[in-house]
């Protein structure tokens, strides 16, 4: 028996292996969807254009109030605007609410001055987008801001599952898309708020969060001759890399992931994704301020919509260990607008020189070398941000540059505990806080230590099992050999059954573990990874490795203890279920689709249900045994 467990152990490994491989495998297609030819944007926005232009540049007022800000006497009126409403709606044209902020000109020689429409996020309203007016009229702009159709007093759908994104886009994309009817909302905005008296119309700006983002890339290329710069905040093109990452929140709010969204997302892109307008010669300036764990859009698509940026004055700004939020506070805008609209100050161009892979101690590292070009005296710190981001609890750090006689800067990155994949990127603050960015490179690292930490990990589940088996298998020929012909027959019988299932549990933790690390291609399930590396992290860089050593040591004192140490054991998927429901159910995307939680997060959820499950049936059937051996000791010390 004892060779059959160590068989049984040693080929754990590779049945765990065999079974990554099987689930990983890409789901079969789904049957095909019938579609006409590609929509492209011309053909939309030739259309729709003479109809938003057709439309009155009255700016209605409702309310007009003053408001002393950073010693300046903004006025700020509640005003409204006529905006489109759906090409196949019988209704009238949409209302949209919002307010208009003026700067303070009691002096009266203000003149003409720069203009910035501003575009809250999904499911938000003006209460997000009305301080950040506020601050940019301090600066002596003339601001609107206001609700999208079906937020806040706007008129109009409220966005859901049916029109953020629909399989009836490819022939009735103006009928149906909640995004479309935005678009047209915010090209209105932007000729009523051209339209404004002091308006200086050769500096006007469009800035958005979120979906206002999404709205302000795709308005700021229709209206290209029109628009000065965009800030684009936590809002990525590139929807289908978004789609395919799991856990992102617009996966979840289009339904999930399957086939047949990348045939529909074929024929539509042109007009519904942000990638496919940004992409032109004379797209306007653009900065682009993200995380690295949005919550909403991968890395990867934040990397892509930069790239795709055509202009010299585009600007990157990430946020390490940053998600789907926006700090109004964030000096960055201000500093590139001024930048962008009046040329100082100077924004920090960021060159990677070289890339070098060298051998150290504990594996492969990578020397960055690379240049920052910007005047004397305006750069406070010089990083480089990285992250190892195939281990779990991926968190991003920052490591100070070394200046060189040469005037090139140059960061080591260290080897990871594991084979990795290691994304980075060149973070330089100016002396005013703005933040500036490179984009994201990637870099493939290695270490020996990988098999050993695998081997340690398997040695530490298996070990205490083999070690326990042992130790109850000798027990039992004692009581045998004490109670010859009396002792109960099932006792054995329970017990191989109790080992064996102790056996398959270790397995089970050890899927718990290694699974997190497995993606699975064309599933809607979050994975161990997504929640550990993207909640998890929110609390510092400690609370994942501590979770799995709890959950390792858990395992090992649960051997001895079974009830208590596995109620202690459910503490990280109960953990990672709060943390799930918490960010999605706040966020009030429940409505738009049901999420799932991975594999790898049921199974540590079964891992001690077993554990509470055995030790109650354990205390029954090796009870006779503890009473055999009681009854032993007494009368061999008697004796």
């Amino acid at each position: 028996m004892k060779k059959c467990y160590c068989i049984f152990i040693f080929i754990l490994p590779f049945l765990g292996f065999w079974l990554f491989a099987g689930l990983t495998e890409n789901q079969p297609p789904a049957n095909s969807f019938p579609h006409s030819a590609t929509i492209t944007s011309p053909q939309l926005w030739n259309d729709t254009l003479p109809l938003v232009e057709a439309l009155p540049l009255t700016l209605s007022e409702h309310s007009t109030t003053s408001e002393m800000v950073n010693g300046k006497n903004l006025t700020v009126k509640d005003v409204s605007f006529e905006s489109l409403n759906f090409a196949n709606s019988t209704d009238e044209n949409l209302t949209m609410r919002g307010y208009l902020v003026l700067p303070d000109n009691q002096s009266g020689t203000l003149g003409t001055v720069p203009a910035i429409l501003l575009l809250h996020g999904l499911l938000m309203n003006t209460s997000e987008t009305l301080p950040w007016a506020k601050s940019f009229a301090v600066q002596d702009f003339i601001v609107l801001c206001y609700d999208h159709p079906g937020h806040g007093r706007s008129g109009g759908p409220t966005p859901n599952i049916t029109n953020f994104y629909n399989t009836a886009f490819i022939d009735h994309y103006n009928e149906t898309s909640h995004l479309y009817l935005s678009n047209c909302a915010t090209l209105q905005a932007i000729r009523v708020l051209e339209a404004q008296e002091g308006v200086n119309t050769s500096q006007l700006v469009i800035g958005g969060i979120s979906y206002g983002g999404l709205n302000a890339m795709i308005a700021g290329s229709i209206y290209r001759s029109k628009i000065k710069a965009i800030i684009s905040c936590i809002a990525a093109g590139d929807f289908l890399t978004s789609m395919k990452s799991e856990g992102k929140f617009i996966r979840l709010m289009a339904g999930g992931y399957n086939p047949q969204f990348e045939e529909v997302y074929d024929q539509v892109k042109e007009i519904w994704d942000p990638l496919y307008y940004i992409n032109e010669l004379d797209f306007p300036p653009m900065l682009l301020l993200c995380g690295t764990t949005d919550d909403f859009f991968d890395l990867v698509a934040f990397n892509a919509t930069f790239s795709a940026l055509q202009s010299p004055a585009r600007a990157l700004s990430i946020t390490a260990n940053g998600h789907h939020v926006f700090s109004l506070d964030d000096p960055t805008p201000f500093y590139w607008v001024n930048a962008t609209l009046f040329g100082d100050p100077h924004v920090p161009q960021i060159s990677l020189e070289s890339l070098s892979i060298l051998e150290g101690v504990l594996g492969t590292q990578a020397e960055v070398n690379f240049t920052i070009g910007c005047p004397i005296g305006t750069v406070a710190r010089v990083e480089v941000v990285y992250a190892h981001v195939d281990l779990l609890g991926r968190y991003w750090y920052s490591l100070p540059s070394v200046l060189s006689s040469t005037g090139d800067y140059s960061v080591m990155i260290p080897a990871p505990v594991l084979d990795s994949r290691t994304m980075y990127f060149i973070r330089v603050t100016t002396t005013t806080g703005a933040v500036f960015t490179s984009a994201v490179y990637q870099v493939k690292l290695g270490t020996w230590l990988t098999s050993i930490i695998w081997g340690f990990l398997l040695f530490a589940i298996a070990g205490p099992i083999l070690i326990l088996v042992r130790y109850r298998l000798k027990e039992i020929r004692r009581a045998e050999t004490a109670w010859e012909g009396i002792f109960p027959a099932n006792v054995r019988r329970n017990a191989i059954l109790d080992f064996s299932i102790l056996l398959l549990n270790g397995f089970n933790l050890y899927l718990a573990i290694a699974l997190t690390w497995v993606d699975f291609s064309g599933t809607d399930f979050w994975t161990g990874t997504y929640i550990m590396n993207d909640y998890f992290t929110q609390f510092g860089n400690w609370l994942v490795p501590v979770l799995v050593v709890i959950l390792l040591v858990g395992f090992i004192l649960s051997l001895r203890f079974p009830l208590v140490l596995g109620v202690w054991n459910l503490s990280l998927p109960i953990l990672a279920g709060l943390l799930w429901s918490f960010f999605t159910g706040t966020g009030g995307f429940l409505a738009f689709a049901p999420p799932t939680l991975g594999s790898a997060i049921y199974l540590m959820l079964l891992y001690p249900t077993v554990t509470i499950v055995m030790g109650i049936y354990r205390t029954r059937y090796w009870r006779p045994i503890k009473r055999v051996l009681k009854e032993c000791t007494r009368v061999r010390k008697s004796s």
